[in-house]
């Protein structure tokens, strides 16, 4: 599964990065609030999916299925409505040339609604091999919006790639689920479905928006030449939003399954989520510290020189998206483990927070107003989220861990600061040397042991593979013993 989900990011990065060459910056912030406006769209249709992922995960999937299509149904029409308001009445500021992106946003929401339907039947069936396939070859299918763009549709090309990735997409999963018998039994409105649904609906719509409503509210508060705005903040997004999308994206789904099969053994959720804040730590500490810290240097690689000054509100966004790694780790293990109901009130004052802070400050201070904004709200969210998280369990990460951890990113933000990286090959090998001294100083100290690199690898390669053995040994070989006690 992993190696499916990271071809997927793969595909999905190319398909971000690509537009930004191929489109105007005024049509790529377009393109950039119509993802923002189809992921919230995703995150509200998701929590009865989630929902559904509990129920089928105690074996009770078909009690659930449809009041969850129903529940969704409802919430398509609902959110249809919205946009359709929004643009009617001039709140989105679209231009009346770009109506055909609006339609492909409200069919390609629809189509979320049922697909994200299946997809937590999926994750409830803990078929993650087919689960990662289908996002292998939805990101695959997105593509072809580069080739529609490159034939002259511009972003509508773009949006229709999108549109026909959500389609094939959902055929697989319902697919992938056909043996489950899910409409065998159940009704269309089950009580302890929304009483499970709704709070998840608003804790995970708020926990959505602090990803998304701060290139919203550039859109809407920016003023003139807030299009321009909003392509170059579509571009910082896409790299500060790395170290979430790696969570999100490759172990979350999982994660929440196994709190949920698990919420009884106050013991293994707890290991549990040591260990994930622990690899959350390892793997996006790195990351957020090159993003915060060669911003230019990364947007010139990669965007067109139209978005290098968009580099300052980078390196705050990267803290705010490195915060909601945490905000998303936290929220899941409440939600599975403890109820939905605490987190919802937490993540909703906390986009309650964003909306106040992207009104006062997107007008004076533009990309930055917008990227703090993110940043203050992750802030108090993760704040909140982890006084609620300490109240039924307990956070226990090694002392010997986490000093590893501060030596080694203080070793890479010095390289980072003064190696010279002027042109992409010096940032290319800047990156590389400095990923390598990271691990290197966090496996001497022992940071990470070989048991932690096996479990890793093991998503990837195979039991008998001489590459995961080999890397093992040498892991083994740093941390100068074979115990790992104490780690």
């Amino acid at each position: 599964m992993t190696l499916f989900l990271g071809a997927s990011m793969v595909l999905r990065y190319v398909f971000l990065v690509a537009g930004s060459w191929l489109l105007a910056p005024n049509e790529y912030g377009l393109l950039g609030v119509s993802l923002a406006i189809l992921t919230i769209g995703g995150l509200i249709f998701s929590p009865f999916p989630w929902a559904l992922t509990k129920y089928t995960s105690e074996n009770k999937g078909n009690v659930a299925f449809k009041s969850v299509l129903m529940s969704n149904a409802v919430l398509a029409i609902a959110f249809v409505a919205i946009i359709v308001a929004g643009y009617s009445t001039g709140v989105l500021h679209i231009e009346t040339k770009y109506r055909l992106v609006v339609l492909l946003v409200v069919i390609t929401t629809a189509i979320s609604a049922i697909g994200g339907i299946y997809e937590g039947a999926l994750r409830g069936l803990l078929r993650f091999r087919e689960l990662g396939l289908v996002r292998v070859i939805d990101q695959a299918l997105i593509l072809c919006g580069l080739a529609f763009v490159l034939a002259g549709w511009g972003v509508s090309g773009a949006l229709l790639g999108l549109t026909i990735a959500f389609s094939v997409a959902t055929l697989l999963l319902w697919y992938f689920c056909r043996d489950a018998r899910l409409t065998s039994g159940g009704r269309w409105w089950e009580p302890s479905v929304h009483a499970y649904g709704w709070p998840m609906l608003v804790g995970g719509a708020s926990a959505y928006l602090l990803m998304n409503l701060d290139i919203i509210g550039l859109k809407v508060w920016g003023g003139e030449g807030a299009d321009a705005m909003a392509g170059q903040y579509q571009a910082i997004q896409v790299l500060a939003r790395m170290p979430l999308i790696i969570v999100l994206g490759t172990v979350l789904e999982a994660y929440f399954s196994f709190i949920a099969r698990n919420a009884g053994d106050k013991v293994k959720v707890e290991a549990y989520v040591n260990r994930m804040i622990r690899y959350g730590l390892i793997f996006c500490v790195p990351i957020a510290l090159v993003i915060a810290i060669v911003p230019r240097q990364l947007l010139g690689a990669l965007f067109p020189p139209a978005y290098a000054s968009a580099a300052p509100a980078l390196s705050i966004l990267a803290i705010g998206t490195f915060l909601l790694v945490f905000d998303f780790i936290l929220s899941r293990t409440l939600q599975a483990a403890v109820g939905p109901g605490a987190p919802a009130v937490t993540l909703l004052g906390a986009a309650a927070l964003q909306i106040g802070l992207l009104y006062l400050l997107t007008p004076r201070y533009g990309l930055m107003g917008a990227a703090s904004s993110t940043a203050i709200a992750s802030f108090a969210a993760l704040l909140g989220l982890g006084r609620t998280y300490l109240r039924h369990h307990a956070i226990t990460l090694p002392w010997r861990a986490l000093g590893a951890l501060a030596a080694a990113s203080a070793c890479l933000a010095v390289l980072l600061v003064f190696l010279p990286m002027t042109n992409i090959a010096a940032l290319m090998g800047g990156l590389l040397v400095g990923a390598l001294l990271f691990f290197a100083v966090l496996t001497a100290l022992r940071g990470i042991v070989q048991e932690d690199v096996d479990m890793v690898l093991s998503g990837m390669l195979g039991s008998q593979s001489k590459i995961r053995a080999g890397v093992v040994r040498l892991v083994r070989v740093l941390n100068r013993a074979p115990s790992v006690a104490d780690a």
